[in-house]
């Protein structure tokens, strides 16, 4: 059977711009780098833009990025990888355990996309469903991504953020971001105290993968209540991140390492 010659080309320009998501491609990038005719690339893209499988950002010269769409086709390959699969039990057991919800976030050009959410019976029902996204400034799982960027690629990130307030404990100042981002790489997990919600609280840390690299945010989430023990709850959550990256290979190297 022969190959279908247009639909080999979507692929083509799918998976180039998957490799090169984080700062997006422009059209002439797309043409130069796959040696298609520039109308059939405009057409092929144009066609993804209007289905949301390709995102179209910038006013004068557009860029594009993977849109919506194509991460909710790959997150239905996403329910049988590794780290839904490892991370599941551990999260809803500790779900139940606390009432809380757990969630598993990847990083996605600037913002976390949520791709796991567990609600044990009376917890809290939050508005975050799979595939939904969230700032990383302020929510715990971006502040736990943050926690793992050397400082030059930190000061890079920051620079790129906008400071949304959504409430009046929201971080608005990248220099306030970048004295938090330390509190959470020295306490091992992170805190969203009311900054998307003012009614909510939530606890955020990483998971690492056999290479050393960030693979995803794990968190609790919970009404925020002034009794919550908030040292408690991020060990707990540390210790679940903890024992995640370290079925996913992790060996941190050292004797600060918990399980």
């Amino acid at each position: 059977m022969n190959n279908h010659s247009p639909t080999i080309r979507v692929v083509k320009i799918l998976d180039l711009v998957s490799q090169h998501n984080q700062d997006g491609l422009k059209l002439s990038e797309i043409v130069s780098m796959l040696d298609i005719p520039k109308t059939t690339v405009f057409n092929i893209v144009n066609t993804l833009v209007k289905e949301e499988i390709l995102e179209e950002q910038g006013d004068i010269v557009k860029v594009y990025h993977l849109g919506f769409k194509a991460f909710m086709i790959g997150n239905k390959y996403s329910e049988n990888v590794d780290i839904v699969n490892i991370s599941g039990p551990w999260l809803k057991e500790l779900s139940e355990q606390t009432k809380m919800t757990s969630f598993i976030a990847k990083y996605d050009h600037l913002k976390m996309v949520y791709i796991f959410k567990y609600e044990p019976r009376g917890a809290l029902i939050t508005t975050a469903n799979i595939g939904s996204k969230n700032y990383l400034h302020c929510s715990a799982l971006g502040k736990a991504y943050l926690s793992t960027l050397d400082d030059e690629t930190l000061n890079h990130v920051c620079n790129q953020l906008t400071y949304k307030k959504l409430t009046k404990n929201t971080i608005v100042h990248k220099e306030d971001l970048i004295k938090e981002i330390k509190k959470v790489k020295t306490n091992g997990y992170s805190i969203d105290n009311r900054e998307i919600e003012d009614h909510m609280i939530c606890f955020g840390a990483p998971v690492y993968n056999h290479l050393g690299e960030f693979e995803a945010s794990v968190s609790l989430t919970a009404l925020y209540n002034e009794k919550i023990d908030t040292k408690r709850c991020g060990q707990h959550i540390k210790q679940v991140a903890n024992k995640i990256s370290a079925k996913l290979g992790y060996q941190k190297g050292d004797d600060t390492y918990e399980i």
